[in-house]
């Protein structure tokens, strides 16, 4: 049995440029509006072992109006986390873990981006996995064009005896931006940093229409791309156009630009910039002034509602006026 440990630390930012006006009896200047962290220790099995969330800068702290209750209050459930193993049934088990008003939506994010970084540390994409370990390899099947059955660069790949743990570092940026407030532009970049390879990068440019948030355009490249036969996903990203970022968007997306005929670099990018879409949708609401009460504020009509402990229905911002 493999004592090899995998140490992942990761951190969320959420930074704002532009002062908002005051609602729910917190003020909303520029500057980091989340910063939070989680941090997990993996078994050479990919399972969970150790968990460290933490909120570094949150919103709401305990006070009066907010019933005594703050943002911390729920880090200790995220320690439901031990025990889950990073597979495909992961993305599932995440969320009814600690999803939804059982956790926080932004350390939910960043549990939600961490199993295709996990893939990438653990030699099991691109360049990595023509030596990847051999309990991987099913995982590392059709998960890309370039990992097709059928590909030369399959054929050419061989098991190594080893859990395939390296030093690496993803870091993914996404800017969001709006002009007339009918528009959001949602513009992300990933950058992998292999301690013994060459930098890989990709970019998806996401155009929405406001409020809807239907993607109106979509554009991606590969800088570069770890192979020159990459570029051949990139065509998939056309097939965006016309879905809306609402429930149910992330698996419909993965469908078109993931899996065998896709890049799993854009794949872990739109896993990203999902949640960034609601975060930046309050955002345009504050910049163009609408006060609280104009919000819808009851029942699916406020995407808010849930999407966190303190925004659970029957918690205490949904009473706030």
């Amino acid at each position: 049995m493999s004592t090899a440990r995998l140490y992942v630390h990761s951190e969320l930012r959420d930074v704002r440029y532009v002062d908002l006006p005051t609602y729910l009896g917190v003020s909303h200047p520029k500057g980091v509006v989340h910063h939070m962290g989680l941090a997990l220790e993996l078994d050479g099995e990919l399972v969970i072992r150790a968990v460290d969330a933490r909120m570094m800068t949150a919103p709401f702290e305990p006070s009066a109006e907010t019933w005594g209750e703050g943002c911390r209050h729920i880090l200790p459930n995220f320690q439901r986390l031990v025990g889950l193993r990073m597979d495909e049934t992961y993305p599932l088990r995440v969320l009814e873990t600690v999803g939804s008003r059982l956790g926080c939506f932004h350390i939910l994010s960043l549990a939600q981006c961490l199993p295709p970084a996990i893939r990438a540390a653990t030699r099991r994409l691109c360049a990595q996995a023509l030596r990847m370990p051999e309990k991987g390899r099913e995982s590392v099947l059709d998960s890309c064009v370039q990992w097709r059955r059928e590909s030369p660069l399959w054929a050419e790949s061989r098991p190594s005896n080893d859990d395939g743990f390296r030093n690496f570092r993803r870091h993914i940026a996404i800017e969001a931006h709006t002009t007339d407030g009918t528009r959001l532009g949602l513009d992300g970049r990933l950058d992998d940093e292999p301690d013994d390879m060459e930098r890989t990068g990709a970019e998806l440019a996401l155009e929405l229409g406001f409020p809807a948030f239907t993607i109106l355009s979509a554009e991606a490249r590969l800088d570069p791309p770890p192979f020159s036969g990459c570029t051949s996903a990139l065509d998939s990203v056309r097939d965006l156009h016309r879905l809306s970022i609402n429930k149910g968007f992330t698996g419909a997306a993965l469908e078109k630009i993931g899996g065998g005929a896709g890049c799993a670099h854009l794949s872990a990018l739109l896993v990203a910039v999902t949640p960034v879409t609601a975060q930046a949708a309050g955002a345009v609401a504050g910049f163009l002034g609408l006060r609280p009460e104009q919000r819808p504020r009851e029942g699916r009509a406020n995407p808010q509602i849930d999407s966190c402990h303190m925004w659970r229905a029957d918690g205490p911002l949904v009473s706030l006026k």
